[in-house]
């Protein structure tokens, strides 16, 4: 019952009983010399011995009372236990009280100088700790504690910034987390050392995020990513690398130097998956797992020699999310390129127009050794956009950029969600708006129609970038010719 008693504070003191930090066991040993009081010597006798660590002491019981060692053993375990939750239990503990015996133990195993360094900055932080919180008791510690802590420290940092204005500011609600997890390493470690029966997690805020500006492609950074993948770029000017080249007639002029062996490859079928996702705005996993012909448990494209087609965005993972959407008809310039891919690709019979039904399942996209991916599509892409110069640009940045492309022409929130293959609250919340609804063939006639296009290759995007704007790629001059 007394256990029963002292477990129940534990738990009321917010704190959950941990598992029986007790290794006391029964060991059989030589009892050593000595007369009871009946005058009987018990010299050359076995006894049962309670060994608690480093401690020991006879039950007093030979080797054939099992059961009297046993009750011994029982009662060693009781008292100890007793003994444990009274002296440290939380309700009895601050917050001071962790933070000290932490620095004591930190300073004990500190032996080489990064480690003495360690020490003396786990010092200064559980001293600012301690200015804060140090009187808080450890059973009544809660979230509000750990809110409360971290608002006094930024408004006290941002306050002594403001008196030294020379000093290089910091955020201080980063070390201000980093000082709460301190905390709570130290009173894991506390109860770890002591071997207490219970356990204390420190509640720590979560982190404000700071989101960034969607990122998404001007059309001169398309562009430039779209020649990185036919010729090859500078790594330090990031423009194009040019050779003199002597004609048949003598005449000297300059060339662009193009891709060649497998990074050819790699960067041709990489212009592909470009051309792909800003066209109808698939991710990247469904794009490189994307096949020709339809196929009921992966993505796939639908397109003959004449007919429109139509794109299935069906992956492993994408069966029961909201990113299944149904299949939906390609644009009419994306459904020319496909034409010409599948007739590139042996899908398509180039003198008959007629489908290959020889049931071979061709990829759209393939690495450089000619083979689908199966991850790591973005190395390549990285590596490409490092060498054109861009910043901020992922995988995921040409699906902003389909989005954004398809609000530039003026489409309709309903038609693009049908077309890129996600909801109208998706598109809403993480991409842009649309304010007019209306339906898919409106966004598909759009797509099609001359004088929209026209009106689309009008914008300029002259939004101030990270870098100067681009000139325009044209041939250089040769060296006998001057500017006027």
């Amino acid at each position: 019952m007394e256990d029963l008693i002292r477990n129940s504070q534990a738990v009321i003191s917010l704190s959950k009983p941990g598992p029986v930090a007790l290794d006391a066991r029964l060991v059989l040993m030589p009892a050593k010399s000595w007369t009871s009081k009946a005058g009987v010597s018990h010299t050359g006798k076995r006894f049962w011995y309670v060994v608690d660590g480093e401690d020991e002491f006879s039950t007093k019981c030979s080797e054939e009372n099992k059961e009297g060692a046993d009750a011994v053993l029982r009662s060693h375990e009781r008292k100890k236990r007793i003994g444990l939750l009274g002296e440290h239990a939380p309700s009895h503990l601050t917050v001071a009280d962790v933070l000290d015996d932490h620095v004591e133990q930190v300073k004990k195993l500190a032996f080489t100088l990064g480690q003495k360094r360690h020490a003396r900055v786990t010092e200064s932080r559980c001293s600012t700790l301690k200015r804060f919180i140090g009187d808080v008791n450890l059973g009544d510690y809660t979230l509000q504690n750990s809110i409360d802590f971290l608002a006094d420290y930024v408004a006290d940092r941002e306050a002594w910034y403001d008196a030294h204005p020379e000093t290089s500011r910091k955020n201080p609600e980063t070390t201000g987390i980093d000082m709460l997890k301190l905390l709570d390493r130290a009173v894991q470690s506390f109860i770890d050392r002591k071997g207490l029966l219970w356990s204390k997690t420190i509640p720590i805020p979560r982190r404000k995020r700071h989101k960034k500006p969607r990122r998404w492609l001007r059309k001169p950074e398309y562009a430039r990513l779209l020649l990185a993948c036919l010729f090859e770029f500078d790594p330090v000017t990031h423009r194009p690398k040019v050779r003199i080249v002597k004609g048949t007639d003598g005449e000297v002029r300059t060339v662009w130097i193009r891709h060649k062996g497998e990074k050819k490859i790699e960067r041709y079928y990489l212009s592909r998956a470009l051309r792909y996702i800003v066209e109808n705005g698939s991710r990247h996993e469904v794009t490189y797992m994307t096949m020709y012909g339809c196929r009921p448990d992966m993505p796939g494209i639908e397109c003959d020699a004449q007919g429109r087609g139509y794109v299935h965005r069906r992956g492993y993972q994408e069966e029961d999310t909201n990113k299944a959407r149904p299949s939906s008809p390609i644009s009419g310039r994306l459904a020319r390129w496909i034409q010409k891919w599948s007739r590139m690709d042996g899908h398509v019979d180039r003198e008959t127009g007629e489908i290959a039904t020889d049931n071979v399942a061709r990829y759209l996209i393939l690495d450089r050794n000619r083979q689908p991916y199966r991850t790591h599509f973005w190395r390549p892409f990285s590596r490409l956009v490092k060498e054109v110069g861009l910043k901020d640009v992922s995988v995921h940045t040409l699906k902003h950029t389909a989005v954004n492309y398809a609000h530039q022409r003026g489409q309709s929130r309903t038609g693009a969600a049908l077309m890129l293959g996600t909801t109208e609250q998706t598109l809403s919340t993480y991409y842009t708006d649309w304010n007019s609804e209306a339906g898919h063939e409106e966004l598909l006639k759009s797509y099609d129609d001359p004088r929209k296009e026209t009106a689309f290759r009008a914008i300029r995007h002259l939004e101030p970038l990270a870098e100067p704007r681009p000139r325009r790629f044209v041939q250089p001059l040769r060296p006998d010719e001057q500017r006027p």
